[in-house]
């Protein structure tokens, strides 16, 4: 499997590090403790990013981890995500090691 582009679809279906890589290293062979951890780890991932709207909130994550705030760029009837929603969303994928603690607003 060949390294995933940096991208929203990469972001809503990959486990991607605080570098904005995708995490593939033994994803595909992991087998019995490894696959439950990393199984536990993509469900800790999905149900937290469900308590927000699903299309701005991958694409604030994705502005942190490139630091490109034209990734907050929406159209009706999108909106982003409201200040506190965005503050909620940090702390949960600082949490998650989804973007780094000393990431910058995008």
């Amino acid at each position: 499997m060949g390294k995933a582009k940096k991208g929203i679809y990469a972001a809503a279906i990959t486990p991607i590090g605080a570098d904005g890589e995708p995490q593939l290293d033994g994803l595909v062979n992991a087998t019995g403790v490894e696959r439950k951890a990393l199984q536990a780890a993509l469900t800790d991932f999905r149900l937290t990013i469900q308590k927000f709207p699903l299309i701005a909130a991958v694409k604030q994550v994705q502005a942190w981890r490139t630091k490109d705030a034209q990734w907050l760029r929406t159209l009706p009837p999108l909106r982003n995500l409201s200040p506190a929603q965005t503050t909620a969303l940090k702390s949960e994928m600082q949490r998650l090691g989804q973007i780094s603690r000393d990431q910058d607003a995008a």
